[in-house]
């Protein structure tokens, strides 16, 4: 069953979302060296980011930052989700560039895709997938996460933990984590913000009939984590607020 989290001031819910990730950094750093944490890209984790930044934590001296997805980009290009976290996070944490394990999207994307799945190999392995010991995700108003969007090809992949696909209604490509990797996690955070998002978080939440699931459904939900705020956990009953709210 996944943990649902509501918030009724955005402050809070990026505030204790913040603290979460540090939580869980400190629990899993008693037991290993490294933290191993994959960040999403998009507009509701920037906000995220700032608060983190605002924390000298000594964890942060010891996690090695991935990256969930990524445009076909160059680092520099103002749709990089690289450059948004270098600004908002990294660079403001002093945080040395052997942490950091970008994806060199600047390649052919299927290049990219190659060699950011040797990247990976850098990480704890668990049959055969990297296993992270958090994945932060985002969600768009029609239920992608990371860069699997509805109709997908890579939603169908089931060995390989990354991957190039082209994105049709958006005439791009991207590279992403794929569902094997996000759910082979320790912990996965959803982080949701903004009443455009209500409908599909009352969709998930409620149950879907759906004969084909919608990317966000087919999370490990006993991996997960949803923080939402008022607005996005608009439709959700009285049960979800009275356990959830904060």
């Amino acid at each position: 069953m996944s943990r649902v989290l509501i918030f009724d001031q955005p402050e809070r819910l990026f505030e204790q979302c913040a603290q979460r990730i540090l939580q869980l950094a400190r629990e899993v750093l008693k037991s290993q060296e490294r933290f191993h944490l994959a960040l999403a890209g998009g507009t509701t984790p920037q906000e995220l980011y700032r608060y983190l930044s605002k924390s000298d934590a000594p964890e942060w001296q010891r996690t090695e930052f991935y990256f969930g997805d990524e445009r076909s980009v160059p680092p520099d290009h103002p749709d990089s989700n690289f450059r948004m976290v270098r600004k908002t996070l990294l660079a403001p944490l002093g945080i040395a560039e052997a942490s950091v394990h970008r994806i060199h999207a600047e390649l052919p994307p299927h290049e990219a895709a190659e060699r950011y799945l040797e990247t990976l190999q850098k990480l704890p392995q668990e049959n055969h997938l990297p296993r992270f010991d958090l994945v932060l995700l985002g969600m768009g108003a029609d239920g992608h996460i990371a860069s699997l969007f509805p109709g997908s090809p890579l939603l169908d992949e089931e060995e390989e933990p990354f991957g190039a696909n082209y994105i049709d209604k958006l005439e791009s490509w991207r590279l992403s984590l794929t569902l094997p990797a996000i759910n082979s996690a320790r912990h996965i955070i959803l982080l949701v913000s903004g009443s455009k998002k209500a409908d599909i978080v009352r969709h998930v939440l409620h149950g879907s009939s759906d004969a084909v699931p919608l990317p966000v459904e087919l999370l490990a939900r006993e991996n997960l984590e949803w923080f939402l705020d008022r607005e996005a956990g608009h439709f959700l009953d009285e049960e979800y607020e009275s356990q959830a709210t904060e």
